[in-house]
């Protein structure tokens, strides 16, 4: 089934639900006047990386007023680098302030987007993500606002990696089922997360 719009506006459609669609979003209302627009997201809530990091430590490695619109500042941050529930509260709150729900569309993954130089339209395949079921839609415009950390990356040169048989598990889908207390971790990469990791485990672990 195709989605219908009204055909005397452009459609917009943003595919992501994180800081950069949340941003798109508002600045289409606000700056723009355009009501005509639908966020695609294939996760269960917005916040994009905020949603999906939650990791001990997990937080902001500059300053929190860089999360903030600078139509929408936050005088009430708990501290000068913020944590992740900080965060991903007030792009939620945003979302509903800005009565963003109502175009936006959860659970659902944009399959592909074929641009129609005779029609002058993107024919989009959405996927639902539960179901696999896919429908067809259209717009005039399409912003893209998935962020560069969609997927998460595991290395293939670990060595010992494959036959390793304790719990494995990526830090962007962290296992919350696992206690850390007198176990002996190991983290490999030594960037933000890493540093989080190290610092926040640190008290728990035996090594």
């Amino acid at each position: 089934m195709s989605s219908t719009h009204d055909k005397h506006k452009p459609h917009v459609i943003i595919v992501g639900a994180g800081l950069a669609g949340i941003s798109a979003a508002i600045g289409l209302k606000r700056q723009l006047g355009i009501e005509n627009f639908t966020i695609y997201d294939k996760g269960d809530d917005v916040g994009g990386t905020w949603r999906d990091n939650t990791y001990p430590g997990c937080g902001s490695d500059v300053g929190g007023h860089w999360y903030s619109l600078s139509t929408d500042l936050n005088p009430r941050w708990s501290s000068y680098f913020v944590n992740q529930p900080e965060i991903r509260a007030y792009w939620a709150e945003l979302h509903r302030k800005y009565d963003l729900a109502t175009h936006t569309v959860l659970g659902t993954a944009v399959h592909s987007c074929v641009w129609n130089p005779d029609t002058q339209v993107y024919s989009i395949v959405l996927e639902d993500v539960r179901t696999g079921v896919r429908t067809l839609t259209e717009a005039q415009v399409m912003i893209y606002a998935i962020g560069g950390f969609m997927s998460p990356m595991y290395p293939k040169d670990v060595p010992g990696a494959n036959t390793f048989h304790g719990h494995v598990w990526h830090s962007a889908r962290w296992n919350h089922d696992v206690a850390l207390t007198g176990k002996r971790v190991g983290v490999i990469g030594n960037g933000c997360s890493a540093y989080a990791i190290y610092a926040a485990a640190a008290i728990l672990c035996s090594e």
